[in-house]
């Protein structure tokens, strides 16, 4: 048989969940309209930026 995981595949998986989770847990906190719980997805120290298209969109 093959070998179960590789170190990069494993840490794939664990990064995949934890990811997973953070979207659970914005999700419940907007469910819930909890913004503590909303803050607590973010990462202390990051902010974000939105970026505007000034461009026409293609069809």
């Amino acid at each position: 048989m093959t070998e179960l995981a590789t170190s990069p595949d494993l840490q794939r998986v664990i990064d995949h969940i934890a990811v997973r989770d953070v979207v659970l847990k914005y999700a419940r906190a907007i469910d819930r309209m909890d913004w503590e719980l909303l803050r607590s997805c973010y990462y202390r120290m990051r902010s974000t930026t939105t970026v505007r298209s000034a461009g026409r969109s293609r069809r």
